[in-house]
């Protein structure tokens, strides 16, 4: 199941730590994701699957002009 554009996401940085801070998008009706592991696992175990339809088209991207690269 998807919920394409259901979140937003952006990469933060503080105090030596790197993390990527998810958002749901106020007033959706659709299913809202949240921790199982507790707030300092946050939606870690999620993480792939939030974002893996945004990471299969960055790759059909690449491959497409990877393929066009190596045409001519």
């Amino acid at each position: 199941m998807t919920y394409p554009g259901r979140y937003t996401a952006t990469s933060e940085s503080k105090g030596g730590a790197t993390w990527l801070w998810v958002s749901s998008r106020p007033g959706d009706p659709r299913p809202v994701v949240t921790p199982t592991l507790g707030p300092t696992w946050g939606l870690h175990l999620d993480d792939v699957n939030l974002a893996l339809g945004d990471l299969v088209n960055d790759v059909a991207k690449a491959e497409t002009a990877y393929a066009a690269h190596h045409r001519s």
